[in-house]
């Protein structure tokens, strides 16, 4: 029993390390699963295009959580980086690109009827956006069926440039429909252990 007690106490340490989810976070719906090793594989409805994106790592600090995001596609690797806080998910680096001011993904709630706009630069392109929260459906892809909310962004300068992204609970974006190119679908997803 001793020996046990002792085995005990020597991994407490370590369990004080590991930084606490801040609380913030916790309340809401996770669209976005942010653990480190979760990974999301797709493809393009017409087979042109495959992709994957990692979580490889994530940091906690004054109720920021810092995600570092492995996207690959044909052959070309970028690293994304992403934070979170109770206001919502932003897109702050890009290819070892700053965003500024980081471009808002997805807000604090995620619920139908919300909307949003901002202004982002990525080096000399500096771009507006809107987006608005639909109402939750069912997509079906060749991951299975989920039921979605869908974030609809539009450019107030540029109506041919758009999106669609369908998010789920607990699986992040299950798919993306850019205006003038196919669906990219979700083709697997492992969600990493927090």
């Amino acid at each position: 029993m001793r020996a046990v007690l002792v085995g005990l106490s020597a991994l407490l340490p370590v369990f004080a390390l590991a930084a606490p989810v801040p609380k913030e976070l916790k309340k809401k719906k996770n669209y976005f699963p942010t653990a480190v090793g979760t990974k999301w594989e797709y493809v393009g409805e017409d087979g042109s295009d495959r992709q994957t994106r990692e979580v490889t790592e994530a940091v906690d600090k004054d109720g920021v959580r810092v995600i570092t995001i492995l996207w690959s596609t044909g052959g070309t690797k970028q690293t994304w980086e992403l934070r979170e806080d109770a206001t919502g998910l932003y897109r702050s680096k890009m290819g070892g690109t700053d965003i500024d001011p980081p471009q808002r993904l997805m807000n604090g709630k995620l619920a139908e009827g919300d909307e949003w706009d901002g202004e982002y630069a990525q080096g000399p392109v500096r771009e507006r956006y809107k987006r608005v929260v639909g109402k939750p459906e069912k997509v079906t892809t060749p991951a299975g069926e989920f039921e979605c909310i869908p974030v609809e962004q539009t450019n107030p300068d540029d109506p041919d440039d758009g999106a669609t992204i369908w998010y789920a609970e607990g699986v992040g974006m299950v798919k993306l429909h850019q205006k003038g190119s196919s669906p990219l679908v979700l083709k697997a997803v492992t969600v990493g252990k927090k």
